[in-house]
């Protein structure tokens, strides 16, 4: 297994497989988790879309082709946010891009001849070289907050709901998706604890009569950023937030476009 590489990106997301396309050989990607693009469809949540011109817009027309969405529901952001995985499966496959998952960053060190990085993967102690790092990753609340004031977090759940009788349940706003009956759940939070998702359910289980018909499928297991576009080097470092993009499509066509992190 390799070793070196010019550039790592810390956190899959759609921005980062997006520029990572770009130089699949120079690049490796590390992932806390296993999923892609978790910023978005493991959170449950998008901002409305619109079509991205160019490659970009590659994506967003097979979500449209695979009926995960059409031109008018993601103009209002109702997007069968999990199948959003599939696309996004193919299309890094067919990039050749290199992911690392279930891969936790425990420690960044610089040398005299680039970064190093000591991971932990699979029980095993992994270490690895390269001249930039570039973090993606969305769950840093107060880094976010620092640069963007207004920057609001959510957890988000999975309904099924014959009706949508309202905009909110208690607290928490509703957003429709795209299959019949789908609706999306998204609780504030101001920093993430152990006890969001029992909230999150309790405020479910004490919503109005109204909303009696709906279930609760999925409490996600990863919080929602919405926040303005931020970007910061740090120590041989640039840190760019991928759900500062709004929605998958927009991050994938900012990775796509991307100069800066490549030094050009």
């Amino acid at each position: 297994m390799r070793r070196d590489y010019r550039y790592i990106f810390l956190g899959a997301s759609c921005f980062a497989l997006a520029c990572a396309s770009q130089r699949p050989e120079e690049c490796l990607i590390l992932e806390k988790d296993e999923g892609l693009g978790a910023e978005f469809c493991d959170a449950l949540f998008s901002g409305p879309v619109i079509s991205p011109a160019g490659e970009g817009a590659v994506f967003y027309q097979e979500c449209i082709r695979r009926k995960i969405m059409t031109e008018e529901s993601a103009a209002r952001g109702e997007i069968h946010l999990p199948a959003v995985h599939m696309v996004l499966n193919r299309m890094v496959l067919d990039a050749g891009i290199h992911i690392l998952f279930r891969t936790q960053v425990i420690q960044t060190k610089k040398t005299a001849d680039g970064i190093r990085i000591l991971t932990v993967c699979n029980a095993r102690i992994l270490q690895f070289a390269c001249s930039r790092i570039i973090d993606t990753r969305s769950g840093n609340f107060a880094w976010i907050r620092e640069r963007d004031p207004q920057a609001r977090f959510f957890l988000g759940a999975n309904l099924y709901a014959p009706e949508i009788p309202a905009d909110h349940i208690g607290p928490c706003p509703v957003r429709k998706g795209f299959l019949p009956g789908e609706a999306f759940l998204h609780m504030p939070v101001t920093e993430n604890a152990v006890s969001d998702r029992g909230r999150l359910m309790r405020i479910f289980e004490d919503r109005a009569p109204c909303w009696r018909r709906a279930k609760l499928l999925l409490v996600s297991g990863t919080y929602a950023a919405q926040c303005l576009p931020i970007r910061a080097a740090e120590d041989g470092c640039i840190r760019i937030p991928g759900a500062g993009f709004g929605n998958p499509f927009q991050a994938w066509d900012a990775g796509l476009r991307e100069t800066e992190v490549f030094g050009a």
